[in-house]
């Protein structure tokens, strides 16, 4: 079987979604995963030992600071990532943003139906990340900015919209904020994603920190 490809858990009606839990703190990692078991349908959610005696490649990894580093998000290309915040500096959070492809960072404390919201989120292809951790991110790679002509790669509304992303927002939030139907959005930020030559929204952020494509 190789990198691409992966076992299909057959739910009953349909393909499952899964998810491996891989944290430093088992017992935190136990009690997220049969919350999770417990409270989304057609999810599988599997520990870091589990999926290696499964042989199947995840859907989503649910790390943390220290699990990440061990090449997991690697052997698991395809795998959505999110990341749970156990104390993280804000230079911290803005190494892992830059070096991984993370699609969520949720708090240690929060509660755990934040997590199955993060989950759905993400595996919607969101991006969930707060305001505060994104303009951390923006900020500290505001200085490197580039001069590419980013005013003449997008247009004055995929400006618009970009700006609403690196604001954390969701999707749903820039359509209600712009008065669009969210499938227009997804629409622009797709010919965002192709001329800028990036594949998620953390990635998006990145190059928009580095460039001119906002002033």
């Amino acid at each position: 079987m190789g990198m691409g490809e992966k076992k299909k858990v057959d739910g009953g009606s349909g393909t499952m979604t899964c998810v491996a839990i891989h944290l430093a703190n088992a017992l935190m990692g136990d009690a997220l995963k049969n919350y999770l078991s417990a409270h989304l349908e057609k999810y599988l959610v599997l520990t870091h030992n589990e999926l290696i005696t499964s042989g199947m490649n995840p859907d989503l990894l649910i790390v943390d600071d220290r699990s990440i580093n061990d090449g997991c998000t690697k052997r698991h290309p395809m795998a959505r990532t999110i990341v749970v915040d156990t104390g993280l500096s804000r230079a911290d959070v803005v190494r892992i943003l830059s070096l991984y492809p993370i699609s969520g960072i949720v708090g240690a404390d929060s509660d755990l139906p934040i997590f199955a919201k993060a989950i759905r989120i993400v595996m919607a292809g969101e991006l969930w990340v707060g305001r505060d951790i994104m303009k951390a991110f923006v900020e500290a790679y505001g200085a490197r900015r580039g001069t590419t002509g980013g005013h003449d790669i997008l247009s004055t509304r995929e400006r618009e919209v970009v700006s609403y992303v690196c604001d954390g927002m969701t999707n749903k939030e820039i359509a209600n904020t712009l008065k669009l139907s969210e499938q227009t959005i997804k629409a622009h930020l797709n010919r965002v994603f192709k001329k800028l030559n990036v594949t998620n929204r953390s990635q998006l952020v990145s190059v928009v920190s580095e460039s001119r494509i906002l002033r």
